[in-house]
């Protein structure tokens, strides 16, 4: 007659159970917002391109981001260092100014859909960043690919190759589920038309 497992043995088997579980529903979460039509919810109580200094973290000497999204954006920039990838963010969060600007910039070249019309851009929120110097089927572009999504930020749709707006460079923070997921189990948003950022494409 065998002995039967001893009660600390089965209340290990239940732990390491539980957090297989634990992480396959993580992981599947994540996953799940890293849809090309995600986007970023906007910050509640605040304006597109004039977010006040308290809703905003600095991540590098040249990215302010909104809290939570910089917070996982440090997150993703140490993981990728982890695994030998350098990230460097060339700009996060966008003030009005910097929309107008960069607006200007691109509908003076004859291509204003690489710019998205001010008080509209994702940047205005804090919630998207431009890398340095990253390019399509580069390293660093196919790392983020495989593993950004585990960070909340996610490749928009509009942004892939192929596409008339194509940026390797730019990524957005949905961490809290974005306009698809965020606030809901039954994976619809919770949050007023006010709070979601605009549908014109971001730049």
């Amino acid at each position: 007659m065998r002995a039967k497992p001893d009660a600390s043995r089965r209340i290990a088997r239940f732990g390491e159970l539980g957090a297989v579980v634990a992480t396959i529903i993580i992981v599947a979460v994540a996953c799940g917002y890293a849809y090309p039509d995600n986007r970023p919810t906007g910050v509640p109580g605040q304006q597109n391109g004039k977010l006040t200094p308290s809703v905003l973290t600095t991540v590098t000497s040249r990215c302010k981001a909104e809290r939570n999204a910089g917070a996982d954006l440090r997150r993703l920039i140490a993981s990728a260092r982890t695994a030998g990838i350098t990230l460097a963010p060339a700009e996060c969060y966008r003030d009005y100014a910097g929309q107008v600007y960069w607006r200007n910039y691109w509908c003076n070249l004859g291509r204003c859909q690489m710019a998205a019309v001010p008080g509209t851009s994702i940047h205005g929120w804090g919630k998207a960043v431009d890398f340095d110097n990253l390019r399509f089927g580069t390293r660093e572009y196919e790392w983020l690919k495989s593993y950004a999504w585990f960070y909340g930020w996610n490749h928009p749709g509009w942004a892939e190759p192929g596409t008339g707006s194509a940026e390797a460079w730019h990524w957005e923070w949905v961490g809290d589920g974005g306009t698809m997921f965020s606030g809901r189990a039954d994976g619809t948003s919770s949050r007023s038309a006010s709070e979601v950022a605009p549908s014109p494409v971001d730049r």
